[in-house]
């Protein structure tokens, strides 16, 4: 009896070992599923979580774009509105010396490349050996200036001579000459800020400095607006030391 009391006991403590180690395998299982689903759970969200901060950032940028693309259309805008003010002033400007000209003798207008080119004679403006206008210039520029104020576009005034003198002499004195004319057209109502005044000398001539015709001709004060606000060519601009002496 004893020994089949033991072997029965034996047998109990086997089966027992095998439903624990059974329940332990259950459990190591269930265990390492567990984690594993943490782990998935733990990628999801972080995927999530990834995936949101992407979203967050596209959204963010096609802000940005859409603000930028915005902003551009605004400035081409603006850039238009200037555009075509610009037109405006430079229609109404040519219009207006083109009514000038037809009623002002010694005004001659022109177009050219570099802008629409108002011209009066030297003769007209200074008398000889100085550079204080004469009292019908006055009475030409004030008509000049009525017909510049129409717009506000910007304008460079030449002076020029004939070849008679050194170049010095003749730099200075067409300088002085355009300078007094710049000075007479603020006085009568136009901006200085729009003004830019250069002495060219005898170095754009429109005519042969070998005959008094030509040079009478080469003698004289341009008035340029130029086309689409850009710069009209020509010289430096810089006053020169020296002082006129024709």
């Amino acid at each position: 009896m004893d020994a089949q009391r033991r072997q029965h006991e034996a047998e109990q403590l086997r089966r027992l070992a095998q439903q624990q180690e059974a329940e332990s395998r259950r459990l190591a299982e269930k265990t390492t599923r567990l984690q594993e689903e943490e782990q998935r759970r733990a990628r999801a969200e972080s995927e999530s979580r990834r995936l949101a901060q992407e979203n967050h950032e596209l959204l963010q940028r096609s802000a940005e774009l859409e603000a930028e693309q915005e902003a551009r259309r605004q400035v081409e805008r603006e850039l238009e509105r200037e555009r075509q003010a610009r037109l405006d002033a430079e229609r109404r400007a040519t219009e207006a010396l083109a009514q000038l000209e037809s009623t002002a003798r010694d005004v001659k207008v022109r177009e050219e490349a570099r802008g629409l080119v108002l011209t009066m004679s030297g003769q007209v403006l200074f008398a000889s050996n100085a550079v204080d206008l004469l009292p019908t210039a006055r009475e030409q520029l004030t008509e000049v200036a009525n017909a510049l104020k129409v717009s506000d576009s910007p304008m460079v005034i030449e002076g020029h001579t004939d070849s008679m003198g050194s170049d010095a002499m003749n730099e200075a004195l067409s300088y002085q000459r355009a300078e007094h004319v710049r000075e007479f057209l603020i006085s009568q109502g136009v901006s200085r800020d729009r003004i830019q005044v250069r002495g060219l000398g005898e170095y754009r001539p429109i005519a042969n400095n070998s005959t008094p015709e030509g040079r009478a001709n080469n003698r004289r004060v341009e008035i340029i607006l130029p086309r689409g606000g850009e710069e009209a060519t020509g010289g430096s601009g810089a006053e020169p030391p020296t002082t006129p002496r024709r």
